[in-house]
Parts: structure tokens; sequence; C-alpha cells
């Protein structure tokens, strides 16, 4: 057993890691606009040249269109156990997104401690929303884009546990901040629309309409939201159309930049950088790692 895991672990870790190099490295050619067929095959005749490990095989086992990207669900095998893994192209074949391989989710290991100390960061607040008690021990600072698939998919699978175990139960506040990246073309204004309803005590309420309504984020369809939830349009609609708060979204990125953010979402527990949509255990160990330093 303890063979199997190994050679699981090394063989999926290697693709991951590979997989974020093709991001870093514009692995595929620029080809303009691509069909789904010619995406789908330009992707696998990467994965199968570049990727693919002795004893893992990848397979690519369908193609949707998905925010301005094409959506690929892929399929990793390795000793008979298979994993399926979001990953995403652009539209003219430069840039392959990966989608981070849950191994825990496969195989149980113990967890091991970590060798080194983690780095922290002075990651600050600014004066942006807060969820939970001011005066909790721990910090979850976010830096997310509500056009981002993987950060919808922290707000649906992992936030509620960290809310009901953490926040909710004083232990955990968490701050939302802006990182709308720059070929999700409606992720700045969305941004500036939280922001908007802010100023009405209601950036929360427009924080979940958004990201349950990812695919409609026009600035008609946020004016539509600011009216779903009651607030007073005028005031509304005359911050999303000044820019109110464009320069404070920018900010917001520009300083999440400094602290080495360079994907959606990002997080700072008590100052130590968790990257990606990962599971809520990976949340649970930081936090309880410092709830015990108490």
């Amino acid at each position: 057993m303890k063979k199997k895991i190994s050679t699981w672990k090394i063989l999926t870790a290697v693709f991951a890691i590979l997989l974020v190099a093709s991001v870093a490295t514009n692995g595929f050619k620029s080809m303009g606009g691509l069909s789904k067929e010619s995406a789908k095959q330009t992707a696998n005749d990467f994965i199968q040249t570049n990727l693919v490990s002795p004893g893992v095989s990848i397979d690519i086992e369908s193609i949707t269109e998905k925010n301005g990207l094409y959506l690929l669900d892929v399929a990793v095998t390795a000793e008979g156990t298979t994993q399926n893994v979001e990953s995403y192209i652009s539209k003219d074949g430069k840039l392959f997104f990966p989608q981070a391989l849950d191994m825990e989710a496969i195989i149980p290991t113990a967890p091991q401690q970590p060798t080194t100390a983690p780095t922290i960061v002075e990651a600050s607040v600014d004066d942006d929303a807060v969820k939970g008690d001011a005066n909790a021990p721990v910090t979850i600072i976010e830096f997310s884009d509500f056009q981002c698939p993987f950060c919808a998919k922290f707000y649906t699978d992992t936030l509620p546990q960290i809310t009901e175990e953490y926040i909710d139960t004083g232990k955990v506040k968490f701050i939302y901040r802006d990182f709308p990246l720059g070929f999700h073309q409606n992720a700045q204004k969305a941004a500036e629309a939280a922001e908007c309803a802010g100023d009405q005590d209601m950036f929360w309420e427009m924080h979940d309409m958004l990201y349950e309504n990812q695919n409609a984020l026009t600035v008609a369809d946020l004016k539509q939201y600011a009216s779903d939830l009651d607030l007073d349009a005028t005031e509304f609609d005359e911050c999303l159309d000044s820019g109110k708060y464009e320069d404070e979204v920018k900010d917001d990125m520009a300083e999440g930049s400094s602290y080495g953010v360079s994907g959606t979402p990002a997080f700072f527990i008590n100052g130590q950088l968790l990257s990606g949509a990962q599971p809520f255990a990976a949340f649970q160990a930081v936090i309880e790692a410092e709830l015990a330093n108490l």
C-alpha cells in the first residue's frame, strides 16, 4: 500500500506541476479563435506530448464553454485510480489553466508536519467587508474575482463549512478583497457593484448574488440584482455608473500583487498564503494550528 500511495502522489504531483508550468511558459501556440473540437485536440496533443508520465493516462472526456474559456473535463488515471480534473484552455489556444488534483480525496494519508516554518505576510484588511466577529483570533483575507470559476467553487463548496464551524462560532473573521483578472471582462464592474451595495449595508448579499449568477454579470445584470435585493436603485446606479469604487478595486488588486497573489482565489490565514479553491480540510488544518497557538 505504501508503494501505491507513493507512486500515485509522485505521478499526480508531477502532472499538476507540469500543468502549472504550461501556463507560465505559454505552451500552446497562438492559433486565433478555436472551435471546441480544435481546442480539445490542441489540449490533448499538448498533454500527450508534454505531460503524460509512465504509469499515467490522461484523457479529455468533454469540453464546454464557460466564462469566455473552454472548460475541459480531464480524467487522470494512475495504477487503476482515476480522478477527474476541471481545467481550462483559452479560446485562442495560448493558455492552459489547471485545477489542483485532490489526492487526499482518492487515497487518505496521515497529515505531515511542515519541515519549514510558513512565510507570514502582513496582509492588510484595508477597509473591506468583514464577515464574523471583529475580535476573532484568526483572520482570513480572500483575494477574489466574481467571474472566476474557481472562486465560485470555493464559495459553493468550502465557504459554507468555514462559516458554520469557524465564522459563526467567533473563531474566524473573513475579509473579502478584490482581484479582478484582466481576461474576465465583467469582473471589475462586478467588484464595484458589491462595493456599491456595501454603501447600503448589503455587500455580502450582493457578494452571494454575484457568485450564484456568475454567468450573467453585465452592468444591466448588476443593476437588476440591486433591484432584486431591494437596494435604492438611484443610489446604486449612480455609484456604479460614476465608477466611485473603480480605484478602490484596482488598489486591492495592486496590494494583492505586492503580497504575491497572481491568481484567484488566494487566501491569507493569519498571514499564511493558501492558493486556489482548496478543500475545507486545507483551511481547517491551518486554522486549527493557529488556534492551538493561542
